[in-house]
């Protein structure tokens, strides 16, 4: 357990959060030479903002047969263990080809990340883009472009976004460690070096009177957009392993079961036929409060 010094301790009101809070510390002070260990294996502390919408992948150079549907799986699992679990699988094919979706806030960078706003003692309730500070180089990469946030969250001017190229994942999960260290350090030989795809779903959508589906055309069509960005992002810088996730049914509020089908209709577009080999779905689900979003999506493209 990292252990809770009198000026994290004093500064919060439970100790999950001093705990974070001293991982931001050692993050901001070991990114740097992170990045720099690994720099011939692809790591890089740039980034690159997406002001709008890509064109069209081009068919002319997909890198398999659009007859060949990649395998697609829905795991309830933290975001980098299902990463490092995929590409230890996969082994060398995976490396320089495996992209991760961050599921983002566009207002500000790594959502509360440094601000540590998540009040929750319980380290499961952090967002997922803050889980993904805590555990890689992330931040690092995302900082510096503090310039662009805000970005509008709807509406045609929403549909941007940031891409990584270089992230290192460095820590062990923010939950659900085997070790008695809280968020450890992995050895150097256990660490991955993969892209982040960083894109915000829109936030607090209205719903139908079922809360099962976007009541707007417009907040839908904007959804829709995004995964077009991601895939897009993601197939014009040669990733061919995808690690995605329920974008925007967390804190954003929007309907899972309308997402799950939203991104399936879209991953199903002809257009990103033969570019990727394999995509994972990273849902985590606690089962104190029932397995929700991790079945909806696993309903929606395994069955």
């Amino acid at each position: 357990m990292v252990p809770v010094t009198g000026r994290y301790f004093n500064q919060f009101s439970d100790p999950a959060q001093a705990q974070r809070a001293e991982i931001v510390r050692k993050n901001k002070r070991r990114s740097a030479p992170i990045i720099d260990e690994h720099k011939d294996e692809g790591a890089t502390p740039s980034a690159i903002f997406i002001p709008q919408q890509l064109p069209p992948l081009d068919p002319a150079k997909r890198p398999y047969s659009p007859d060949v549907k990649p395998q697609i799986q829905v795991v309830n699992s933290d975001t980098f263990l299902a990463v490092r679990e995929l590409m230890n699988a996969i082994g060398d094919d995976a490396k320089s080809g495996t992209a991760v979706l961050n599921l983002a806030s566009d207002e500000v960078p790594g959502g509360g990340y440094t601000s540590l706003h998540t009040a929750q003692a319980s380290h499961i309730d952090v967002d997922v883009e803050e889980c993904l500070c805590y555990s890689s180089t992330l931040y690092h990469t995302l900082d510096p472009l503090t310039k662009h946030y805000p970005w509008p969250n709807k509406g045609p001017d929403s549909i941007k976004g940031i891409y990584s190229p270089g992230v290192v994942i460095f820590r062990g999960p923010l939950h659900g460690s085997s070790t008695s260290e809280f968020c450890p350090e992995l050895p150097s030989t256990e660490r991955k070096i993969v892209s982040i795809i960083t894109v915000a779903a829109p936030r607090y959508p209205l719903l139908t009177p079922d809360r099962l589906d976007f009541k707007n055309p417009s907040d839908k069509e904007d959804l829709r957009e995004k995964v077009r960005l991601i895939l897009r992002m993601a197939g014009s810088n040669g990733q061919k392993y995808l690690v995605l996730g329920a974008l925007g049914c967390g804190a954003y509020r929007c309907p899972p079961s309308s997402v799950a089908r939203d991104m399936k209709s879209v991953l199903e577009e002809p257009e990103f036929a033969g570019w990727f080999k394999r995509i994972l779905f990273a849902v985590y689900s606690s089962q104190s409060v029932g397995h929700g979003n991790f079945d909806i999506f696993k309903q929606v493209f395994e069955s």
